[in-house]
């Protein structure tokens, strides 16, 4: 009965049901015959099983089918999926997916060091070192421009993982292609890049190349516009960074968390994307904890300019690093949050 009523309530029709018995033993199957469909299932072919017994023996080894029940063996049409679903870069490799990590990390790492050894350079005497570096830094933090070969290469960070997918409700499909502009809130932040963020947010409409990237029916869906300007706000002290700076200008969907950029971004009509809990979240970060850092300030704003807020959460971002929990890099953490805006986090 359980059984029934749990296709019942998969297919939303009643099936049924014909039992099948293992010859020399005492076991025996279920097996649906026939579906009585509702509007949500149909029938695709309705064919008849094989007389042949050969061949009932080749398909069902050591199973006998009643003789006296003529069964029909239907191909189900399966219900319309609620979500719209796309796997990202599949065949990237674990290879490839690992030097996309290690070189946004490596930005993050080598960035801040850069004026720190111009600086020693200058104290030690090297003064040619030092402008060279000090050049370099000035480039960096003065220059930067869309670049749709830097976001496909940074993509391809989804083959470090077993599977990335981007899965998104028909209702926020309908929201996307409404007249209103969305404000995707995503949870959790991580420990540091945010990868369901950055690998499921605006750079995939950033590589030229939309129906590689993004589910069919969302670029088939959302005009072409509202895909190309979407973007993303984060710390405004991440554009401070050298070389990570470049990064971020390069994926063409980053702008500073800054009321007044966030304001102007719905003032236009774009949609972008936003982690609500920043470095708050990155601070709370423990792994196989899902923890949600609640700032309702933005809501605010997009009540004004009358956008979309659309949740959503990233499964498998809290799994994916172990942090420092000491209690003095804690301290550590906690001032630097309340004084500078950010942490420094240490993860592995």
């Amino acid at each position: 009965s359980a059984l029934r009523s749990a296709y019942r309530t998969a297919l939303g029709a009643e099936p049924a049901w014909t039992t099948w018995k293992k010859r020399g033993t005492s076991e025996a199957r279920h097996c649906i015959d026939y579906v009585l469909c509702s509007p949500e299932v149909g029938v695709d072919a309705v064919l008849l099983p094989p007389e042949d017994d050969e061949i009932v023996e080749a398909r069902l080894p050591g199973w006998n089918y009643p003789s006296d029940h003529v069964a029909l063996i239907a191909d189900l049409r399966v219900p319309a999926s609620q979500l719209i679903s796309h796997r990202l870069e599949p065949d990237a490799g674990k290879i490839r997916g690992a030097l996309s990590i290690v070189a946004i990390l490596g930005c993050m790492v080598l960035g801040p060091c850069l004026p720190v050894a111009a600086f020693i350079a200058l104290w030690r005497g090297h003064a040619t070192l030092a402008t060279m570096l000090a050049t370099f830094v000035a480039i960096t933090l003065t220059t930067g421009a869309h670049s749709p070969k830097l976001c496909a290469a940074y993509l391809k960070a989804a083959g470090w993982f077993p599977e990335v997918w981007l899965h998104v409700t028909r209702d926020g499909l309908e929201a996307m292609r409404g007249p209103a502009s969305t404000l995707w809130c995503m949870h959790p932040h991580g420990t540091s890049i945010g990868f369901g963020f950055s690998l499921n947010g605006a750079v995939r409409f950033k590589t030229c190349d939309d129906m590689r990237y993004a589910p069919r029916e969302l670029v088939e869906g959302v005009p072409s516009e509202r895909r190309a300007t979407c973007d993303g706000v984060m710390a405004p002290v991440l554009f401070r960074i050298p070389l990570l700076r470049q990064i971020l200008l390069g994926f063409g969907c980053a702008t500073p968390a800054t009321k007044r950029r966030m304001c102007d971004l719905m003032n236009r009509g774009i949609d972008f994307g936003i982690l609500p809990g920043g470095m708050h979240e990155v601070a709370l970060y423990e792994k196989g904890r899902d923890r949600i850092y609640t700032r309702p300030g933005f809501v605010k704003y997009a009540l004004q300019y009358g956008v979309c807020l659309l949740p959503a959460f990233t499964f498998g971002e809290s799994d994916l690093y172990t942090n420092l929990r000491a209690p003095l890099y804690r301290s550590i953490c906690e001032f630097t949050l309340s004084r500078f805006g950010f942490i420094i986090p240490v993860f592995w």
